[in-house]
């Protein structure tokens, strides 16, 4: 039932359409090959038996069903010394700039908000509350790739 409504929606589109990714990052093709790898299709046994082999992507980014895998872009930024300046502050500080710490290790694009949030106001506890959640806040999806 699932494999034929998956066909369904694939009847009639050009294989671009098929393999567009959606904002879930996956796609049509992908989806009916999925249902047709784990439940009880009729081309089910033809269709594993092509495609056997791991899942993982290759160097070209296409899974083994030949599906090209999709990359979620997020706003993480890499800033490998304002981490290792945040660590050190946050422990000379007793953990006083713990949250700005936590914000320049997971890379958030807020992570200067969150040094000055911490910093000025972070001498109240709900201060320092804001400031720790604003860097345990997940990061934006900026488009899929």
């Amino acid at each position: 039932m699932a494999c034929d409504a998956g066909l369904w929606k694939l009847e009639g589109l050009a294989e671009y359409d098929a393999r567009r990714p959606t904002p879930t990052g996956t796609n049509l093709l992908g989806l009916v090959i999925h249902l047709a790898s784990v439940g009880d299709c009729p081309f089910g046994a033809d269709l594993r038996a092509a495609v056997a082999g791991p899942s993982r992507a290759d160097r070209h980014g296409r899974t083994a069903y030949g599906v090209p895998m999709s990359r979620i872009v997020t706003d993480q930024q890499g800033r490998p010394v304002s981490a290792v300046v945040a660590i050190v502050v946050a422990i000379l500080s007793g953990g006083y700039m713990l949250p700005w710490a936590i914000a320049a290790l997971r890379g958030n694009a807020n992570t200067w908000r969150v040094f000055w949030v911490n910093l000025l106001l972070g001498w109240t506890v709900i201060g320092w509350i804001v400031a720790l959640v604003m860097s345990i806040r997940e990061h934006r999806i900026l488009g899929i790739r």
